[in-house]
Formats: C-alpha cells, sequence, structure tokens
C-alpha cells in the first residue's frame, strides 16, 4: 500500500489524513474511492487506516483522516460533537472528489463504530457519494445511551446534561471529563482498547460532557429512511458495545439494506490477520464493487 499524507479544511480547521493508494497504483487509470471514517476517537491511526490496508489490495483508494480536534488535526482538543463530525466528512468527501493524485470513478462512505451513523447523516442529500456501509455502530443516540443507562440512571444522565448545558451557556464553562463517563465500555471492549488503541498517539485524552447531548439528539435511523444511496450494515453477533438491537432497529427502519452478521463482537476481531475482519473486507468490497458497477 502506498501513501500520501493530505489536509484539508472543514469549517476554516485544518484536517490532517492520508491517501492510501494500491501497490500497483497507476495515475493514468481510474479507481473505485472509499472515504473510511473513524468511530469515538477520530483517529485516522486506528480502524480508518485498518480498513485502508484491507481495501487497497482490493483495488480501492482510500481516504482516512483525523476528525478535527483528534489526532493530528487541528481544532478544540477534546470537543466531539457528532454534528461537527458529520461536517468533517461531507468535507472530507469533497477533497476526495477533487484531489489531483487518483483519479476517481465511484466514492462510497465506511463508517466504523460511533462513525456508522455519522456517514449516513454525511450521505443524505449528497449526490457525490454512491454507497453507504456503516459497520457495528448505533444509529439512534436515545436508544444507545437507554441501553447503557436503563432506568432512574438515564435520568440522572439528562439532569446531567441540564446541568452541563446551563453551565457552558451561562458562565462560557466546558466540562473535561474521562472520555467513557458518557460512552461506556464493556468488560471485553475496555480489554482489547487498554491492550491495542491506549498505545495509539493521540488516544488517550479527556472530552467535553457535551458529547453526551450530541450522543442524545443524534438520529441516524430517519435519516436512513430518506437516504437515496444503498446501505450496507453490518454487525457484530456478540457486540455488547452496542448491542445488535441498536442495528435491527435501522433494518425495521430501512428493510431495503443490505445486512450481514459478523462472527464477533465489537473490535475483538479488528486486525488485519483475523479471518473474521478479512472475511468482513471481502463482503465490504464486493458489495461496493457491485454498485459501482451499476
Amino acid at each position: 500500500m502506498q501513501q500520501k499524507s493530505v489536509e484539508f479544511y472543514s469549517d476554516q480547521i485544518v484536517l490532517r489524513g492520508a491517501l492510501y493508494l494500491p501497490d500497483d497504483f497507476d495515475p493514468g487509470a481510474t479507481y473505485p474511492a472509499v472515504v473510511a471514517c473513524s468511530g469515538y476517537t477520530g483517529l485516522n491511526a486506528i480502524y480508518p487506516l485498518l480498513f485502508a490496508k484491507g481495501l487497497t489490495p482490493k483495488g480501492f483508494v482510500v481516504l482516512g483522516f483525523d476528525y478535527r480536534g483528534c489526532g493530528e488535526s487541528d481544532g478544540v482538543r477534546g470537543r466531539l460533537l457528532l454534528e461537527e463530525q458529520v461536517k468533517d466528512i461531507r468535507n472530507g468527501v469533497t477533497f476526495l472528489k477533487y484531489q489531483d493524485t487518483a483519479r476517481i470513478r465511484s466514492l462510497a462512505l465506511l463508517g466504523w463504530g460511533m462513525g456508522a451513523g455519522l456517514v449516513i447523516h454525511a450521505a443524505e442529500k449528497n449526490p457525490d457519494v454512491g454507497a453507504v456501509a456503516g459497520i457495528n455502530g448505533f444509529y439512534n443516540g436515545e436508544s444507545f445511551l437507554r441501553s447503557w443507562f436503563p432506568g432512574a440512571s438515564f435520568d440522572e444522565l439528562l439532569e446531567k446534561m441540564a446541568t452541563d448545558r446551563r453551565e457552558r451557556v451561562m458562565r462560557g464553562a466546558v466540562r473535561m471529563t474521562d472520555p467513557f463517563e458518557a460512552y461506556p465500555l464493556d468488560p471485553e471492549t475496555n480489554d482489547v482498547v487498554d491492550e491495542r488503541l491506549r498505545p495509539v498517539k493521540h488516544y488517550n485524552i479527556q472530552v467535553s460532557f457535551e458529547l453526551a447531548e450530541s450522543i442524545y439528539r443524534f438520529d441516524a435511523v430517519e435519516t436512513a429512511r430518506r437516504l437515496e444511496q444503498p446501505l450496507f450494515v453490518a454487525h457484530g453477533r456478540e457486540n455488547r458495545l452496542h448491542p445488535p438491537g441498536l442495528a435491527e432497529e435501522l433494518r425495521a427502519a430501512v428493510p431495503q439494506a443490505t445486512f450481514h452478521s459478523i462472527n464477533g463482537k465489537h473490535n475483538d476481531f479488528m486486525t488485519i490477520g483475523d479471518p473474521v475482519f478479512l472475511k468482513l473486507r471481502d463482503v465490504v468490497a464486493e458489495w461496493f464493487s457491485a454498485i459501482s458497477r451499476h
């Protein structure tokens, strides 16, 4: 895989990432392209890079980048708001369309984890996007939060959100917190995070509690009902971080979408040599290829 460092703007903020090219890249040829979008911590160096390693041998050009405030990109550190990340993805699509390294014949979005719902929003009313794939995500923020904060604990979370909003508005006070206060991890996912993700540069940051409100407002299910592009959804059968019911909620809303069951949890299989990841890669690549041929 060849790699070229790139940067582009989103709301006048410089975002940094890389354009990944097949080893046998031919500047005179045209290629199907994928914008691979990160999950929660917004780092290209984790799963966008992994999908690039998987898809470039299949003949795809892949763009990966750090969201604003994350990794090597500019922006306020720890300000992770889903609506702003959607804008970053839309601007990544525009950059990929007009970059001068590779000639693009089709363009798709792939979102991992929290990014799975983001790409649905980013594709809406965007004629440059021909296909959308969401993997191991959640699609309605309230449903996700209720799965982790049942009963009275959800009311307590809403009170925390209201207090945080009041302090931001009345005093300009931004409460920074552990990234998993409003986005808890199940034990299996936490083990993978500790072993594989925390050592990655820029992973360990605090985030503004405003993220909780951003998640609460997020609804990609309703957006998916209006989506004009073909939609592919893959989900781990034993995913405890984002329970399979969250993907089933999307299936009920968009029965015409293509659904694929992953024989795994959330990210236990997410390494380039894992046969479960390689099977997922093959299924995604074939689906993207089939869509681009139509």
